[in-house]
């Protein structure tokens, strides 16, 4: 398995020396993920599911192509790269409620320097239970830290002006509109920052060109954002596309 896209993330994780994905952790989690789904009779046939990423990528997570992980590296390392920009000796507030348990995250929660939030949501109950419980994590990040807030707590404004940072990818609050989006954005400081990943829809929009941008269902919420007079917004069309939106006001 080769193409431009692959030989890019290959190429980058040789020009850097950030840590690279723990592929075995990785599959581990992925593993136990899958096992979880089958003991509890899951139907994941497309028509129940409707082709869901957040639940066949674990699939993808049991045996991962090393191309595939460079690229997975990318989106998860360009994420951590923001994130240490905007520390400047403080403490650093987070919100996420998609995560990967990745070596970056695990050293992250460990950082006295940032404290983060997840949503309780299925992506936590996967984390407590599957990857907190792996016996390497345990005995290499035994001083993990993080809290937890309910959806609801975000929707109803009582975190608003909370956080420095927000990451995301699009499955955290993607909705019938946006207003999930725009609570997750009021929870945002003046100068806080949110960091959504994979806003090109997988590359099918620059794939595709500008005809995409009339049919994909990222473009409301793209376009809802850049609409924004109390954002500055940037959208970096780097492989899976990346959003930087700042609060300004």
């Amino acid at each position: 398995m080769s193409s431009h896209w692959f030989e890019t993330g290959r190429i980058a994780q040789e020009f850097s020396n950030s840590p690279n994905i723990d592929t075995d952790m990785v599959s581990d989690y992925a593993t136990s993920v899958l096992a979880h789904y089958d003991a509890i009779n899951m139907d994941r046939r497309s028509i129940a599911i409707s082709d869901d990423y957040a639940l066949i990528q674990y699939e993808t997570y049991q045996n991962p192509d090393p191309n595939w992980a460079a690229m997975m590296w990318i989106a998860y390392t360009t994420e951590s790269m923001v994130v240490d920009m905007l520390d400047t000796g403080g403490t650093l507030k987070i919100l996420t409620p998609i995560f990967v348990p990745l070596v970056t995250l695990f050293d992250d929660l460990e950082n006295t320097g940032r404290e983060y939030t997840f949503v309780n949501n299925w992506n936590l109950h996967h984390f407590e239970q599957f990857a907190l419980t792996q016996p390497a994590v345990a005995a290499n990040y035994p001083d993990a830290r993080y809290s937890a807030v309910d959806e609801q707590d975000i929707l109803d404004g009582s975190l608003a002006g909370t956080y420095d940072v927000v990451r995301s990818t699009p499955i955290g609050f993607f909705g019938p509109n946006t207003k999930l989006l725009d609570a997750y954005l009021d929870t945002l400081k003046v100068g806080g920052v949110m960091i959504w990943f994979e806003s090109s829809e997988w590359t099918s929009i620059y794939a595709n060109g500008l005809s995409q941008t009339h049919t994909s269902f990222y473009t409301r919420f793209a376009k809802h954002l850049a609409a924004k007079t109390d954002f500055t917004v940037y959208h970096i069309p780097m492989e899976h596309g990346v959003t930087v939106c700042k609060r300004t006001s």
